[in-house]
């Protein structure tokens, strides 16, 4: 048998590991939305803010809003790192927590496998790294477990009593679906020791006050949610079948395994036969630890999904007190099996099975952008923050707090709307502030995509594409950005002398390039064309990037980009003359090596290939020597 000393030293082991994985890319991706609101309404705000405010339309107790806030003071709101830290932290406090719950029902070694269990487990992992509440109650939760089981089983003295009920208040009052465990280690505790009467007793009052104190508070704060309606939750209505193909894989190994519902689904059923058959084996050596843990790991989902019939609330995380039950019932099957000459190996498979699963969908996790719980907000924020004018409007239409947060962050000198604002707003509404807010800034930036599920999905840039020239377009780490300027190009736009004439029928006004270039490695261009006179047939414009001989074309040429003037929307044999014609292109640089290279225009007759001359008697006209890479 392990002695003890031993096993607090794995446990201290085991602990280290946990907080390495929670550290591990901690800062890797942006802050998701619910993140960077809890940055700004719990952490920026002063507790009496945060409580008379923001409480009121987020149905979260008050510790948590002094726990963050207190945070936010300490270590700041700028920073992802520091930022997560809090609930890396916290969360660390389940690896001792279920060593000593694991202890005490199955022995030492299932003490110190769950104990491992918790601090691989992804789902934890994927929390611990989330600036939510979410990640501190599952820590919370598991030591409040304990010591429930602590005062059931054990001498039931006075400290017992008082360390169960300070950390039942503390963990209700982080999250208040603590309730649910509450209630259901209550029943437990009704049906298994109905006999002992004074312990039921006080077992019960304790409880009652503990939970009418989170009611009474909740009342207090979110009151109003309660009686206007106006709380529909934010996740999924109910699905009872979800309950294995979906919630049993999550809380055993979270949600990055598979983004196959079938896969899933397989997995979810797997699960089912294996936990079976592990209640299976502890019922044979205690009825009882295997009613206590089968409870807390039903009762609380059921729970979930008859709640989830009338509020969107049917997601894992809110049975994130479930997962010391799902863990422990696999522990202490694998003990119990292990102790049969015939069933060691099989022990040792399901072991080395979990830790794998487990390893796995941290992979997953961690290196698989399909599982990436942010989109680029950073990246996109920084790139508006070199591109946008004061003057200029940015439009966001995926309606998500870290947008804000980043564009905050980086100091973006231009105003910021957000548009569509919900999923009903109408379109008629829509198209309405869009027709007035175009005549009053220079440029629109739109940025992000709305949910494709919201009936006004694409609305916004519809009507830009059918009303404003599209000057830019490119993707920053994943989100889309666009810009769009008048057809009508004012005075100020261009500047200085014109840059060429054509044959006595076009000049080149003026040209701008954007360097560095897009993060999609394509160079934008602008040049601006005032016809003289109408050309006798319709020209096409050719953008080249040129240098030393290139292997593949066998000529100077390395990137272009050939069309009529604004991609056909007016032609050189039809365009009005003494207008200014702004023209927009992108040049392909992802297969153009480092070097030195320059970009010339000119226009060619698509019939014959023959080129306008200029004035100074060439086929093109020199616009910019680029050296590339160039520094972004």
């Amino acid at each position: 048998m392990m002695n003890k000393t031993l096993a607090l030293t794995i446990v201290i082991l085991l602990t280290m590991v946990g907080f390495a994985l929670r550290l591990y890319q901690l800062d890797a991706v942006p802050l998701r939305g619910d993140e960077a609101f809890s940055a700004v309404n719990w952490s920026g705000l002063p507790i009496a803010d945060s409580l008379r405010t923001i409480a009121t339309i987020e149905p979260h107790p008050p510790l948590t809003y002094i726990l963050f806030r207190a945070w936010g003071v300490l270590v700041g709101i700028d920073h992802e790192l520091t930022l997560r830290l809090l609930p890396a932290l916290a969360n660390l406090l389940g690896i001792p927590a279920l060593y000593a719950l694991g202890t005490r029902l199955f022995g030492r070694t299932a003490g110190i496998l769950a104990a491992l269990l918790w601090a691989l487990h992804p789902f934890q992992i994927w929390h611990a790294q989330d600036f939510r509440n979410y990640a501190l109650w599952a820590g919370m939760s598991a030591v409040t477990l304990g010591l429930a089981w602590r005062v059931i089983t054990g001498k039931r003295r006075s400290i017992d009593w008082f360390l169960y009920a300070l950390s039942a208040i503390l963990t209700s009052f982080t999250f208040y679906f603590e309730l649910l465990s509450i209630g259901t280690v209550g029943l437990f505790v009704l049906f298994m020791h109905w006999r002992d009467k004074r312990f039921v007793l006080r077992w019960s009052l304790l409880n009652a006050l503990i939970s009418l104190a989170v009611i009474f508070t909740f009342l207090l704060f979110q009151g109003s949610l309660v009686g206007s309606g106006s709380y529909a939750g934010t996740g999924d209505r109910v699905d009872f079948g979800q309950l294995i193909t979906r919630f049993l894989p999550a809380l055993m190994f979270g949600e990055t395994l598979s983004k196959s519902s079938d896969v899933n689904a397989v997995i979810g059923l797997g699960l089912v036969a294996v936990l079976a058959f592990c209640v299976w084996q502890i019922v044979r050596h205690n009825k009882s630890k295997a009613i206590f843990l089968l409870m807390l790991a039903t009762v609380p989902p059921i729970l979930l999904a008859i709640v989830s019939v009338r509020l969107g609330i049917f997601n894992p995380r809110y049975v994130l007190l479930s997962v010391p039950a799902y863990t422990l019932i696999f522990c202490g099957g694998i003990v119990r099996l292990w102790q049969h000459r015939l069933g060691k190996l099989s022990a040792v498979i399901g072991v080395l099975g979990a830790i794998g699963i487990s390893l796995f969908s941290l992979n997953n996790y961690y290196h698989d952008t399909a599982y990436r719980k942010s989109p680029g907000w950073k990246a996109l924020a920084a790139y508006l923050s070199h591109n946008v004018s004061p003057d200029d409007l940015v439009i966001q239409t995926a309606v998500d707090a870290a947008f804000g947060y980043y564009y905050d962050y980086f100091d973006i000198p231009a105003l910021d709307i957000a548009l569509p604002g919900n999923f009903d707003q109408p379109i008629a509404e829509i198209t309405q502030i869009l027709e007035e807010r175009h005549t009053q800034y220079a440029t629109l930036w739109i940025v992000a995509t709305t949910f494709t599920s919201w009936a006004n999905h694409g609305v916004v840039e519809a009507w830009a594409d059918t009303h404003m020239q599209r000057t830019r377009f490119t993707i920053t780490d994943g989100l889309p950005v666009r810009q769009y300027m008048s057809w009508a190009i004012s005075p100020d736009e261009i500047s200085g002398q014109p840059l060429a004439i054509y044959d006595e029928s076009i000049e080149l006004a003026a040209a701008q390039v954007f360097l560095p270039p897009e993060p999609t490695d394509e160079l934008t261009v602008w040049l601006y064309w005032r016809p003289l006179q109408p050309t006798k047939s319709s020209l096409k414009i050719f953008v080249h990037l040129i240098g030393n001989i290139n292997p593949v074309t066998n000529s100077p040429l390395w990137s272009q980009a050939d069309a009529l003037p604004q991609q056909g929307r007016v032609t050189t044999d039809k365009w009005q003359t003494d207008t200014l014609y702004r023209d927009v292109y992108a040049l392909n640089l992802r297969d153009v090596p480092a070097g030195k290279y320059q970009l010339v225009v000119g226009f060619y007759d698509p019939q014959t290939g023959e080129r306008l001359i200029t004035a100074d008697d060439a086929d093109n006209v020199f616009i910019q020597e680029i050296e590339l890479p160039i520094p972004r």
